[in-house]
């Protein structure tokens, strides 16, 4: 068997990846509220990783893990999210 890749699929990959979508407000209200993401992740029982992940908007959480996380930091639902998805290039 013989696999081929050729230069622009690794092209068209490397360009899909450098481009991140913005969902979460997660980071800037752990800021706000002057939180860290480890008390975060010890509070959600999940590593600190994950509490990374959903930071960088590299993952989301689930809907019912974002009330547990608003409810830990006293804002509303809505507070965690952006409006409109932010498309930004490269790492955050």
């Amino acid at each position: 068997m013989i696999l081929y890749i050729s230069n622009l699929s690794i092209i068209t990959f490397a360009v899909m990846n450098s481009k991140r979508i913005h969902y979460n407000r997660i980071k800037s209200v752990l800021v706000d509220k002057k939180k860290s993401s480890k008390v975060l992740a010890e509070h959600l029982k999940t590593t600190p990783q994950t509490v990374s992940n959903w930071c960088t908007n590299l993952r989301q959480p689930s809907i019912p893990q974002l009330f547990t996380i608003a409810k830990f930091l006293n804002v509303r639902i809505m507070d965690l999210l952006v409006e409109d998805a932010e498309i930004t290039a490269g790492a955050a």
